[in-house]
């Protein structure tokens, strides 16, 4: 809690005016006439920073204590924290979109996970709730030109929004009708009639000129998609399938080489990939053999925790790496909203996540290649640790009873 407070405290703003360059789309914030930012915005930024998912984004300190937690969970009548709807997929998994008033958050679950979150207010729906979003957003400032990305698991569709109004054509592959429902319903995902085909002609002509303009959704299951399906060239894959664990068979040396030899773009195109994991110990082995399987398909692979190297260093988080055949480098913006951005803010973070880097080929710690033959990631209790920390953190941002609603033991 202490933590917590002075990390508010650093964010208190007076009269402060932001305006994002023309880059980034046109609009002005101002701080309330107290000089604060609106309380909902840092809380929801405060906690929202915890969680380590593909949401995204992910590990900073949890909004309150245990003991806040319960207070919040019994004072919450249905009217601070609230599942707004409920789908089951046709895979048997249910999906929920869970309202949080107090933080001003939208989360959508998958089973006892948090696959995405988002702002309530619209001022800040340009504001990744999780930083690890922030991170794979980051990719829009590599020094190269990027027009079309492929993207391997939707959750909200944060990141594909994000891409999209920054001019990116972003086509989607993602496992679950229910996710992708949700997503276009409740966090503004265009799925381009996709979603809910008989609310609209998805084989109409306006459906064309959506895919054509945003961008195609595809319901498959990832590497199904990326054997089966006829390959095109793209100058972006984005891989975050994360769903309370790390799915192993998406993370080997054979993935790793059919995304390079038939989906990306020859010698620039750009791997963005999203793992849960530890930075350093002993229990980060996994994440270093993921690291070195990429080097292993890639002359150069980077990876960026999404927070701070010493804030809680024995915590699992977001490791966002990227992988190309060809050097890069990151522009970051450095006017507008990115001129001495607010602490824990998007812009904030896509400046300093380059600090934050790990994992690096020449450290002590020795990774092997990971293949189907023998895939580690599948071993059983494997991701033991980072499935619980993940699972802890969920029930710290939606409280037990709204769990027990949706039939999620706790």
């Amino acid at each position: 809690m202490q933590r917590l407070r002075e990390r508010r405290e650093r964010h208190k703003v007076k009269g402060t005016t932001l305006s994002v360059d023309s880059s980034v789309g046109e609009r002005s914030k101002r701080a309330d006439a107290s000089g604060w930012w609106p309380a909902a915005f840092w809380k929801g930024l405060a906690s929202s920073l915890v969680l380590g998912l593909a949401v995204c984004g992910m590990m900073w300190t949890s909004l309150g204590s245990d003991e806040q937690s319960h207070a919040r969970s019994q004072r919450a009548d249905g009217d601070v924290v609230k599942v707004l709807e409920t789908a089951r997929d046709a895979h048997g998994h249910l999906v929920a979109t869970v309202s949080n008033r107090e933080l001003g958050v939208k989360f959508l679950t998958f089973g006892s996970s948090i696959i995405g979150a988002q702002y309530g207010q619209a001022e800040y729906k340009d504001q990744a709730a999780f930083t690890g979003f922030a991170v794979q957003e980051s990719v829009l400032f590599v020094n190269r030109s990027l027009r079309h990305a492929l993207q391997l698991g939707l959750g909200a569709g944060v990141v594909a929004s994000y891409l999209r109004a920054h001019r990116m054509q972003v086509d989607v592959v993602e496992l679950s009708d229910a996710v992708l429902y949700l997503a276009e319903k409740h966090f503004e995902f265009n799925s381009c009639c996709q979603a809910a085909p008989s609310a609209c002609d998805p084989l109409g002509p306006s459906a064309d000129a959506c895919r054509s303009r945003q961008g195609s959704s595809k319901l498959s299951e990832a590497r199904s998609f990326l054997f089966q399906e006829t390959p095109r060239r793209y100058d972006v894959v984005i891989s975050d399938v994360f769903n309370g664990s790390n799915p192993g068979h998406m993370h080997s040396l054979e993935v790793f080489a059919r995304l390079k030899e038939h989906w990306l773009s020859p010698g620039g195109g750009i791997l963005v990939l999203n793992f849960v994991g530890f930075h350093r110990g002993p229990s980060s082995q996994l994440s270093f053999d993921v690291a070195t399987t990429l080097r292993a398909v890639f002359q150069v692979a980077r990876c960026y925790r999404d927070q701070d190297l010493e804030e809680e260093p024995e915590m699992a988080a977001n490791l966002v790496c990227f992988a190309s055949d060809e050097d890069f480098h990151f522009n970051v913006p450095q006017s507008g909203d990115f001129s001495n951005p607010i602490p824990l803010s998007s812009f904030w973070v896509m400046q300093q996540f380059q600090a934050w880097e790990v994992l690096k080929p020449l450290s002590r710690t020795a990774g092997r290649i990971i293949e189907d033959s023998d895939n580690e990631l599948l071993h059983a209790g494997a991701q033991s640790q980072i499935e619980l920390q993940l699972r802890a953190h969920a029930q710290n941002l939606i409280p037990e009873h709204v769990w027990k609603v949706l039939g999620i033991g706790t």
